[in-house]
């Protein structure tokens, strides 16, 4: 049996939510933060290596910074 759960949190409360472990919150911040990650990889990337290759890099970094990101501190995360 699955049980399916829908995370309504939203702002700081969805950071702090993936933080908490919430996959549904991690995948939104990741989603809604992937145009970054695109302007990044193609703004830095050196010509010869693989676009797929350096998204997934960044995505990671991403992934890390969500995780150490602290809303009270008064600064937007982008």
């Amino acid at each position: 049996m699955t049980i399916v759960t829908y995370c309504r949190s939203s702002g700081a409360a969805r950071y702090e939510c993936a933080q908490a472990g919430c996959g549904e919150c991690m995948e939104k911040l990741l989603e809604e933060n992937s145009g970054l990650l695109r302007w990044v990889v193609m703004r830095l990337a050196p010509g010869n290596a693989e676009y797929a290759d350096l998204f997934q890099e960044a995505a990671i970094g991403l992934w890390k910074a969500i995780l150490h990101y602290d809303a009270g501190h008064g600064v937007r995360f982008s």
